[in-house]
């Protein structure tokens, strides 16, 4: 897969799904930022994208292999259908859609927070994955003006 400036181009909404399941292609975009040529700007693989990988039994350093060496999005599917394990995909999903300030430690919801822009952080939402759809945007705006 060819690297991403994430400082031009978002990484993938965290609605967005492949193989099942949400947040793995955010996570794909994130690794590709990481790329030789790539730029991750504020964007990093701790967090989410990380809790997920360990969730379906996935090395971080192994899926940046498989990203890298991929030709497209379906190379990662394929090798997340034979190597990760995805029978908890439907709660996976449900949780990752569900989860915000309300659900999470107070020390989680401030870090979070903490690595939003800070009009978004500012404002109410009711999930995380609504969170992260707006900071993208705000995020390149502010990119822009650089």
């Amino acid at each position: 897969m060819k690297p991403l400036d994430l400082t031009k181009t978002s990484p993938r909404s965290p609605r967005e799904q492949l193989a099942g399941l949400v947040f793995i292609p955010r996570t794909i975009d994130k690794m590709r930022a990481l790329l030789p040529g790539g730029n991750p700007g504020k964007y990093h693989v701790e967090g989410a994208s990380l809790g997920l990988l360990e969730q379906i039994g996935v090395d971080p350093a192994q899926f940046q292999e498989v990203v890298a060496s991929a030709a497209s999005d379906a190379d990662v599917a394929a090798s997340l259908q034979e190597h990760a394990d995805l029978s908890q995909f439907a709660a996976i999903n449900e949780r990752f859609m569900a989860i915000g300030p309300a659900e999470a430690s107070p020390e989680n919801a401030e870090k979070f927070r903490a690595d939003l822009e800070p009009e978004i952080a500012q404002t109410t939402y009711a999930t995380f994955s609504e969170a992260l759809d707006r900071d993208d945007v705000a995020y390149l705006k502010a990119c822009a003006t650089l």
